[in-house]
């Protein structure tokens, strides 16, 4: 690496960028950041060849190791991350070039995840960080070795933070290696010290730990389950690494692959759920299973509780079941006025479903399939079973004479079918 040619040309800039009123140990994590399981600092060794040739990073905790943890990135994010590592200037149309990159994400990215409601520099301060990310705001924009170098200078003009710690984290939930970046911001005011957890993309977080000089905070288990043997090469006059041929000592150790599947077992969608009960006994995997089929987005497994699952799920689900979440949270917490006054409000969907779980439980079944068949018309008859009544026009529902005989006919044509099946 190229540290120690740079480093006198860099200090000027991190000293901007690290507060002198807000210093914490770069050796220990802070609170925000103690969700991480037995976490390793590792530091960036150099570029190279990961997977199949494909371009990467590569860490450990010093060049000497045996075996390090490649992370595959795309060539053009290659070529970005290895400018922050180079003692060169950039101009600032090769400056603003990188750090489109940068901004034209569409989610994920560290400058969205950024704590900007408490920005010093008002309400505007992300629309601001946006203009100048892309050259279009006021502020500097020479003396930048890269793109990760103007997002620290933004992140401490504009919002006020101070970065403390890089991590890299597991980020799925099914048991496949799929990493995500994130960093530590701190920022200092006159209530104390506030700290946050914000996410980005690997790339980033690995540009920021460069610009920063900064070592990386990995989960071990991550680390054990990634790292491969490596050897290093010379490429173009420069020092690369590579993947070292596999021998049979290896074989017991195979490399991950990049985009791991998650299972495909069958996910029951979230307005198909018929009770609260069956929403909570369901794990953890199933919700995100759930949610994934109904087009959501999942967090990340450092987030991904039990809790925000439901939490994340609750807008699709029926109605009715919405209900009786509201009805055991409130009793739960011990407001039993709001639980009842949130049970009194049930719909005549929500009554009924309660009916035909009531006859079940007391083993009533003939009972229970006739409420059922009366729920099935009720379920035809509104727009939309997942919207409280009241939500939308009542006028989108179809009519209860309207939906009765459609289902009368519905049921006729079902019984004539049967019949001719037992004719032929």
């Amino acid at each position: 690496m190229q540290a120690a040619a740079r480093q006198g040309a860099s200090n000027w800039f991190i000293l901007c960028v690290l507060f002198t009123q807000c210093t914490v140990s770069v050796g220990k994590l802070l609170p925000a950041a103690a969700c991480m399981k037995r976490p390793l600092q590792l530091r960036i060794i150099g570029f190279g060849e990961a997977y199949e040739q494909h371009p990467g990073v590569f860490l450990a905790k010093d060049q000497s190791q045996p075996r390090m943890l490649p992370v595959p990135l795309s060539r053009r994010l290659l070529a970005t991350l290895e400018q922050a590592d180079d003692p060169r200037k950039l101009t600032a149309a090769e400056l603003f070039l990188d750090a489109r990159l940068l901004a034209e994400r569409d989610c994920g990215n560290l400058i969205e995840s950024l704590p900007w409601e408490d920005s010093p520099s008002g309400i505007l301060a992300r629309r601001d960080a946006y203009a100048r990310l892309v050259g279009r705001g006021d502020g500097l924009t020479d003396g930048f070795f890269s793109a990760y170098h103007l997002l620290l200078d933004i992140a401490q003009r504009k919002c006020g933070v101070q970065v403390e710690h890089v991590l890299l984290e597991e980020t799925d939930l099914f048991g496949s290696l799929r990493l995500g970046g994130a960093v530590v911001v701190a920022r200092q005011s006159d209530a104390g010290l506030s700290e946050r957890v914000c996410e980005c993309t690997v790339e980033e977080a690995l540009g920021i730990a460069l610009a920063l000089d900064r070592q990386v905070w990995v989960e071990e288990e991550v680390v054990r389950a990634a790292e491969t043997p490596v050897q290093f090469t010379l490429q173009g006059g420069k020092m690369r690494l590579q993947l070292r041929p596999r021998t049979e000592v290896d074989a017991g150790s195979p490399r991950p692959a990049p985009d791991a599947a998650e299972p495909g077992a069958k996910a029951v969608l979230p307005w198909e759920l018929t009770s609260a009960a069956e929403l909570l006994s369901m794990s953890r995997e199933d919700k995100a299973r759930s949610a994934l089929a109904a087009g959501l987005q999942l967090p990340r497994a450092r987030v991904a509780t039990d809790e925000a699952l439901t939490a994340l799920l609750s807008p699709l689900l029926d109605e009715a079941v919405r209900r009786q979440l509201g009805v055991r949270a409130a009793a739960a917490e011990g407001r039993f006025g709001e639980a009842a006054s949130i049970e009194r409000a049930a719909t005549r969907r929500g009554r009924m479903m309660q009916e035909m779980q009531r006859a079940v439980d007391m083993g009533n079944f003939v009972s229970a399939a006739s409420i059922a068949q009366d729920l099935r018309v009720e379920n035809n008859r509104r727009m939309d079973v997942t919207l409280d009544e009241g939500e939308y026009d009542a006028m989108l529902d179809q009519d209860d004479w309207y939906a009765q005989g459609l289902a009368r006919e519905r049921e006729k044509l079902l019984q004539e079918e049967k019949e001719r099946k037992e004719r032929k």
